[in-house]
């Protein structure tokens, strides 16, 4: 059982692309299901406020651009490294989920702006972070000599 389970993540790691593509029809189901409610955000004294129906439509369009980097790079049999691609997808998809999960679980609470604030702010540079790790996974293995897969 345990090895079944390697082999699984281990194959999951290979395509980290599956991954990201198969969150895009999840993320517009969330964002249709409450195309209704609006995210808001204070800056200062300037609101910005969007359709949650929106930022679904702009993370599935990311999910998609970093499913065809790793596509790309799968296709060019460049090797991944691992531990980039797990700190890569569970800091994008955390911070994807942590944003969209508490701007609708906070919206109806009374609380004070600035811990909302704070909360947004710490969910978006998780998101962030994770997308240098992004980077430096396809930089590494654009630029390594050597390093192809040999894949039959």
């Amino acid at each position: 059982m345990y090895i079944t389970y390697i082999k699984s993540m281990n194959k999951i790691l290979n395509t980290p692309h599956l991954i990201f593509w198969s969150a895009i029809p999840i993320t517009l189901t969330i964002g249709l299901s409450f195309r209704d409610s609006t995210l808001d955000i204070n800056i200062h004294d300037t609101y910005f406020i969007t359709s949650q129906l929106y930022i679904a439509y702009l993370i599935s369009i990311l999910f998609g651009v970093l499913g065809l980097g790793y596509w790309v790079l799968i296709i060019c049999k460049r090797k991944l490294i691992k531990e980039l691609s797990i700190l890569h997808i569970i800091s994008t998809l955390g911070g994807v989920l942590g944003i969209l999960i508490s701007s609708l679980v906070f919206k109806d609470m009374t609380m004070k702006i600035e811990v909302w604030n704070l909360t947004l702010t710490i969910l978006a540079m998780i998101l962030i972070l994770g997308q240098v790790f992004y980077l430096l996974q396809i930089c590494i293995a654009l630029f390594r000599k050597g390093d192809k897969i040999n894949r039959m």
